[in-house]
C-alpha cells in the first residue's frame, strides 16, 4: 500500500511476495528428509488449501485487471494460471459468488484479447475450471462465455474466419512469439472448452440466486 491510500498497491511487490509464497509451499514437501511426518495431515492441507485458494486467486484477479505494465501483466496472468490449473471442486466452492463472477469476467475480457497468449491463457484456465466443478458451467453461461467460446471456434467448424487467425498477425507479443503458439492452438481449447460448457449441469437456482451470482 502507498500511504493512506488503500487503492494504491505495489503490483510488482504483490507479484513478488507471490512468486515467494508459492515457492515455499510447493518446495516444503521436497525439502522434508525422507521419514519424518508431515506437520499437517491431508485433511489439513486440504483446509488450508482451499482456504489459501479462496485468498489468493480473487487477489490475483484484481491484481491483473489493475496491471498497466504490459510485462506485469503477463506476470501476473502466469501466476493466475499456475493458480487455476490446480483447482479443485472444493476450492473452486469455496469462492464466493461475486469472486467466482469477477474470475468469470476476467476470462470473458481475456477471451475477448487480440493477443494469442492472453485467449490461450484464459482458455486453459477455464478449462481447468469446468473439469475440475463442471456446475461452474451454468454461471458461465449467464456470463456470456458459450458466445465467447463460439465465435474462437468458428474457423474449426467451417464459417468464416475466426477471429484468432486475423489477430495473429498482428499480435507482436515477444512472449507469444517464444511459445510459438498458432491460431489452431486456440481453437483446439475453445472446441474443448464448448464441449464441457455443453455437458455441464443446468443451474439447480431460483432466479434470485442466479442475479445474486453474477
Amino acid at each position: 500500500m502507498h500511504g493512506a491510500d488503500a487503492a494504491a498497491v505495489d503490483l510488482a511487490a504483490c507479484a513478488e511476495a507471490t512468486a515467494d509464497v508459492l515457492r515455499a509451499t510447493l518446495s516444503e514437501h521436497e525439502q522434508a528428509p525422507a521419514g519424518t511426518h508431515a506437520p499437517l495431515s491431508a485433511e489439513e492441507r486440504a483446509a488450508l488449501g482451499e482456504e489459501v485458494f479462496a485468498q489468493l486467486l480473487p487477489a490475483l484477479v484484481l491484481a491483473l485487471g489493475h496491471a498497466q505494465a504490459p510485462k506485469l501483466q503477463r506476470r501476473v496472468l502466469t501466476v493466475l494460471s499456475f493458480v487455476m490449473q490446480r483447482s479443485t471442486e472444493a476450492r473452486l466452492s469455496a469462492l464466493s459468488p461475486l469472486q467466482c463472477g469477477a474470475l468469470l469476467g476476467t476470462l470473458r475480457a481475456l477471451l475477448s484479447s487480440p493477443q494469442l497468449l492472453e485467449q490461450f491463457s484464459a482458455l486453459r484456465m477455464l478449462n481447468a475450471a469446468l473439469k475440475a466443478s463442471p456446475a461452474l458451467g451454468a454461471t458461465a453461461r449467464r456470463h456470456g462465455l458459450e458466445a465467447q467460446l463460439q465465435r474462437l471456434s468458428t474457423h474449426a467448424e467451417g464459417g468464416r474466419p475466426s477471429e484468432v487467425a486475423s489477430s495473429a498477425a498482428a499480435d507482436s507479443s515477444m512472449r507469444t512469439r517464444a511459445l510459438s503458439l498458432r491460431p489452431e492452438d486456440v481453437v483446439e481449447l475453445a472446441l474443448q472448452a464448448a464441449a464441457l460448457l455443453r455437458d455441464a449441469p443446468a443451474a439447480d437456482e431460483t432466479p434470485l440466486r442466479s442475479l445474486a451470482a453474477l
